[in-house]
């Protein structure tokens, strides 16, 4: 599995550039993250990687406290 980054202010076209391009480098499966759980997010980036990429796996954590913890601990008040 390929793990890549996003480069800040790149946008969805970029990280639906850089899965196409490790798919076709050999990688088999992909994990994508996005700043909140979006499905129609992921959705339409997986729609465009599969129009290059017809038989591309990759997955998606969808789970309540991913990638919460960050904006959440901005916003808890202590007392």
């Amino acid at each position: 599995m390929l793990l890549l980054r996003r480069v800040a202010d790149t946008g969805e076209a970029r990280c639906v550039f850089d899965c196409v391009t490790a798919l076709q480098n050999d990688a088999d499966l992909l994990r994508i993250e996005t700043g909140k759980p979006h499905i129609a997010q992921i959705g339409g980036m997986v729609s465009k990687i599969r129009k290059v990429i017809p038989n591309a796996k990759l997955v998606y954590n969808n789970s309540p406290s991913f990638n919460r913890t960050r904006t959440s601990a901005s916003r808890c008040v202590t007392r």
